[in-house]
C-alpha cells in the first residue's frame, strides 16, 4: 500500500442525540476562553477540521458532567454525544473518552430552568458559584 505524502484535512462531527444542550470546548483552556466555547442545542450538531492524524483534546459538558476526549482520526468521524456519557463507549472511530467527571463550578444567571444552566447565547456571561441548595 502506499504510503500517503500529503497532509489532509478530517471532520469530527460532534451529533447532539440527547434532550439537553451541551458545550464543546478545548480541553486545554476549558472554564477559562470561553471565546472557544460551542453551544450545541439537542438534534445539533457542531463540526469541526481536523488535521489528520493530530491529536485533539476536548471537553464535552452536559448537565454537571464533563467528558474529556482525545480525537484522532484519520477519516471523517461522526461522534453521537450520548454515546461520551455511556458505558460502551465504541472503540476503533478515533475517540477515546478519557474520562467523565462532575463540575459544579458555575451557572449561568441568565438561563430558565428549562435549560439546565447553560448560556442562551455563547456572548459575555457571569459565572456564580452554586451553592448545595441549588440556587446562586
Amino acid at each position: 500500500m502506499p504510503a500517503i505524502l500529503e497532509n489532509y484535512e478530517v471532520l469530527l462531527i460532534f451529533n447532539n442525540d440527547t434532550q439537553n444542550n451541551v458545550t464543546v470546548e478545548l480541553q486545554r483552556s476549558y472554564g477559562r476562553n470561553h471565546d472557544s466555547v460551542r453551544l450545541v442545542n439537542p438534534a445539533d450538531s457542531v463540526t469541526l477540521i481536523l488535521d489528520a492524524g493530530s491529536v485533539y483534546r476536548y471537553s464535552v459538558k452536559k448537565g454537571w458532567n464533563v467528558a474529556d476526549v482525545t480525537a484522532q482520526a484519520w477519516r471523517d468521524v461522526i461522534c453521537d454525544i450520548s454515546q461520551l456519557f455511556s458505558s460502551d463507549t465504541p472503540r476503533g472511530n478515533g475517540i477515546t473518552v478519557d474520562r467523565v467527571w462532575q463540575d459544579h463550578r458555575c451557572v449561568y444567571p441568565q438561563c430558565g430552568p428549562n435549560l439546565q444552566g447553560w448560556p442562551i447565547s455563547l456572548g459575555t456571561w457571569t459565572c456564580k458559584l452554586r451553592n448545595h441548595s441549588g440556587t446562586p
